[in-house]
């Protein structure tokens, strides 16, 4: 499932949430895997939002978790 969250609520409890004075708050590119249980099994957080995750890298992760 994907996930939204247009108040950033999660995203500031994971800390993936960064402001710059003056600025609206904006989550990094985040990709998380997580458990019917809920235990995070991958995440992938990197603030720089030109950095995104390959999609083969995420087409893998999900084919060893499946």
């Amino acid at each position: 499932n994907l996930l939204g969250d247009p108040d950033l609520a999660l995203m500031r409890k994971l800390g993936i949430v960064f402001q710059s004075p003056g600025k609206q708050p904006l989550p990094a590119p985040s990709v998380y895997f997580v458990s019917p249980k809920g235990d995070i099994l991958f995440q992938h957080v990197d603030p720089n939002y030109r950095v995104r995750l390959d999609n083969a890298v995420i087409l893998a992760v999900a084919r060893a978790f499946k």
